[in-house]
């Protein structure tokens, strides 16, 4: 599905209104693949809604989550194994969107966008606009896509290697830039 910056930044909007708990707000942001395919003009397959919830408890999360599914029609579940401590993901499915993926994060939403393995994927969308690093502006410009991390991880290195090929699947005219590693067996 096609989604402008300005639909994104609209949800966004919605979502913050609806995360009001005990009188203050949490942040979120959208980030992942929905600005990034935004702004390359690419089919939108779901919507990352990060939020910061370190300050908020199970109870609250979950009221959200219910929250989100009423005000955009939509239904699903815990996307993650429940057995874990804490708030978990949820993926939401509504006819009039794509799927949107409720992500809790224990940092600063705004921060994370520096950590992201492509600079062409460091774009968040806020109620306030977007937010986009100057790796995201030079990989759109030059319409490159620029591998920014050398983990040790093994499993973060094949998680960028699976991203990398669903990026150039979806927009292949995007060349590459310091993704050796990622191209090796």
């Amino acid at each position: 599905m096609k989604l402008s910056i300005e639909k994104l930044r609209e949800i966004a909007e919605d979502l913050n209104m609806l995360a009001d708990f005990k009188g203050g707000k949490f942040p979120l942001v959208i980030g992942g693949g929905a600005p990034r395919d935004a702004f390359l003009v690419g089919d939108v397959k779901d919507i990352d809604v990060f939020c910061d919830t370190r300050k908020v408890d199970e109870s609250a999360w979950e009221k959200f989550i219910g929250d989100v599914a009423a005000h955009f029609d939509a239904d699903g579940g815990p996307a993650t194994d429940v057995s874990i401590d804490g708030p978990v993901t949820y993926d939401l499915v509504s006819e009039k969107l794509p799927t949107i993926s409720l992500i809790p994060v224990n940092r600063c939403v705004f921060d994370d966008v520096h950590d992201y393995d492509f600079g062409i994927c460091q774009v968040l969308v806020t109620p306030g606009g977007v937010l986009r690093t100057e790796r995201f502006d030079s990989d759109l410009a030059n319409n490159v896509i620029t591998y920014l991390h050398r983990s040790p991880d093994p499993g973060q290195l094949k998680r960028s290697k699976a991203r990398l090929q669903r990026i150039l699947r979806k927009h292949p005219s995007l060349s590459m830039f310091n993704c050796e590693t990622l191209c090796s067996p």
